[in-house]
């Protein structure tokens, strides 16, 4: 069996999805004959999920100086936010914070991560034999380690890019240019790259002139029942950016139907952004709010399947990386048979892979009656029958086994 080194910052016990992906990868890649060795970072403070499955035994930690934590003490030891904390201290807290972001953290917060990770990477190469190399961004600090580890050691790399990095500082971010150029070295010095969304790897083929890979997300949900909640409930899984998506269509919708005498409650698993909670107040929508804070992925998927609805929506904007976004959770979402309203731009990913999809609502923003429809259709309990194990997380890991075959396989002298 080969052996591939994963570098990843994200990975268990930190929550969230792109840790979710690389622990699926890990769990399912030995399958299709590759062993998972995995350097990651200890200690770090984002928020944990216990309960997700990971054999320690493939992991390597190595330390991480989190430059994240800057600013969060004010001087003199007074924890920011603190009883007692004054609004000056407050206000000295977020001045170092603003200031470390925009003119500290290069290329991210998490650089603090980089020399360790090197360190230890470079011990592995040297007792085990590794046959490839694949990192994973966010953060970019893992592509820095991997890059360096291909270079000392020689191994064919590929290299992951979930989200968009440089296109999303501002034109007048002091690092702009210098983030533009080290993300197209590092796309064109890895062996081979991967994203998640169709768009994105035909705009990145265009700008970089080279072949990139598509490894969507996906679920792990195969046999999901749902379970019909005793009330109407829509429900929103992950992140939801108040600034660049837009549900006042639903707001609307819910709104409406309310005055005909029709309650449904909305559901939001995970943090509700104060914008969106002002949001809501604006539609008179508060009172219908529950918002779970940040929960295990397990009890997230457990609260998705009781469920009237399922809901989510795209970016604003007809540019690529805005088109070329597809929520992890759409995934989850097919898998439960629930279901679904999508509000967004009929040109993007998401639209496309739901279209023919059965039980799938697609809407734009603006089309408020064609939403109002949509949530009273979804009242009455029903479930649809989806080809999900297309997209299960099983399937995603042999289609990453292949590329790592690939680069990993000797060319003979008539393959050119």
């Amino acid at each position: 069996m080969k052996r591939v080194l994963i570098v990843a910052y994200y990975f268990p016990p930190i929550g969230g999805i792109g840790a979710i992906r690389m622990a699926r990868f890990a769990e399912y890649l030995p399958e299709f004959g590759w062993e998972p060795i995995i350097l990651a970072p200890r200690n770090t403070p984002q928020p944990q999920d216990l309960i997700l499955p990971v054999r320690e035994d493939r992991v390597v930690r190595s330390r991480s100086v989190e430059l994240s934590r800057l600013g969060r003490a004010v001087p003199g030891g007074q924890p920011a936010g603190a009883a007692g904390g004054s609004s000056r201290a407050s206000n000295l807290r977020q001045t170092i914070q603003r200031t470390a972001h925009r003119f500290v953290f290069y290329p991210d917060a998490q650089i603090g991560w980089y020399p360790d990770a090197v360190r230890k990477g470079a011990q592995i190469l040297r007792d085990a034999d590794i046959d490839a190399i694949y990192s994973s961004s966010n953060p970019i600090t893992a592509h820095l380690v991997a890059r360096t580890l291909h270079r000392r050691g020689g191994l064919p790399w590929v290299a992951e890019l979930r989200d968009p990095w440089s296109d999303r500082l501002g034109p007048d971010h002091p690092y702009r240019h210098h983030a533009e150029r080290l993300q197209r070295k590092l796309g064109t010095e890895a062996d081979r790259v991967v994203v998640p969304t169709p768009t994105m790897a035909t705009h990145l083929a265009e700008v970089w002139g080279r072949r990139i890979d598509l490894v969507m997300n996906g679920h792990d949900l195969d046999g999901a029942r749902a379970v019909a909640p005793p009330e109407p409930v829509l429900t929103h899984v992950g992140s939801y950016y108040p600034e660049r998506q837009n549900l006042r269509a639903v707001w609307q919708a819910i709104r409406r139907l309310r005055a005909q005498g029709v309650l449904t409650r909305l559901r939001f698993i995970g943090d509700l952004p104060p914008a969106l909670n002002r949001e809501l107040a604006e539609f008179g929508l508060s009172d219908l709010v529950e918002a779970t804070g940040f929960v295990s992925h397990h009890a997230a998927m457990d609260a998705m399947q009781s469920s009237s609805m399922l809901i989510a929506s795209g970016f604003d904007g007809d540019d690529p990386l805005s088109l070329g976004v597809i929520p992890a959770k759409i995934f989850e979402y097919l898998a439960s048979g629930l279901p679904i309203l999508y509000v967004g731009n009929p040109h993007d990913d998401t639209w496309h892979l739901l279209a023919d999809e059965p039980g799938c609502q697609l809407v734009q923003p603006d089309d408020f009656d064609a939403t109002a429809r949509a949530i009273r259709d979804a009242l009455e309990p029903k479930s649809y029958a989806r080809a999900a194990s297309q997209h299960s997380r099983r399937a995603r890991t042999e289609t990453l086994a292949r590329i790592l075959d690939d680069i990993s396989s000797p060319v003979s002298p008539g393959d050119d």
